[in-house]
């Protein structure tokens, strides 16, 4: 990881300090940032004259703690938007090994937590590993608002939902929830 420190737009003597941009529309991507100070502007499209972004299509501007181009850098496309500083602002950049290298580690501790999940039911005592691996691909981890309803009596069930945390009312016609996390299955 590095960290990318964007000047915008100059600095006392009107020479820019750094970069401002990030990257421009259509150039390949090959990292994934984290703005950790400033902001970045986020355009849509690039000035026909200059090739740089037209600050008429500005589609939003992203601030501290928000995340860009992991989209592009997992698909292996070209960026589809430009990125330009819109003040001095500090990014963390990953780069594809870096990131995809996090997303395998928080793969791991996902399928951790829904395994560890699974052996301590008792309904799946006498499954074989792989069994509860085919299980486990299934299991999605939901969240459920206080007074949601998770179904209705006489409407087709589609899920199998299992309780991590809350609790659920069943009155009679609708199962209630109380501001509950389940998984998920199909049926």
């Amino acid at each position: 990881m590095r960290l990318l420190l964007l000047f915008y737009p100059n600095n006392q003597r009107g020479r820019p300090l750094f970069r401002a941009q990030v990257y421009y529309k259509g150039e390949p991507s090959d990292a994934f940032f984290i703005v950790l100070s400033g902001g970045v502007n986020v355009f849509s499209e690039l000035d026909a004259e200059t090739g740089k972004p037209d600050r008429m299509t500005l589609t939003r501007t992203l601030q501290a703690g928000a995340t860009f181009g992991d989209r592009t850098l997992v698909a292996g496309t070209p960026t589809m938007e430009s990125m330009v500083a819109v003040q001095h602002s500090l990014l963390a950049e990953l780069s594809r090994d870096e990131y995809m290298t996090i997303l395998r580690e928080v793969k791991n501790v996902e399928v951790k937590a829904k395994m560890d999940f699974l052996c301590r039911q008792p309904a799946f005592a006498g499954l074989s590993f792989m069994e509860m691996r085919e299980i486990e691909h299934m299991l999605l981890p939901v969240a459920f608002k206080a007074s949601e309803e998770l179904f209705v009596e006489g409407q087709k069930a589609d899920k199998t939902y299992f309780i991590l945390e809350g609790s659920v009312q069943v009155p009679a016609g609708a199962a209630v929830c109380h501001s509950c996390h389940v998984f998920a299955t199909p049926v």
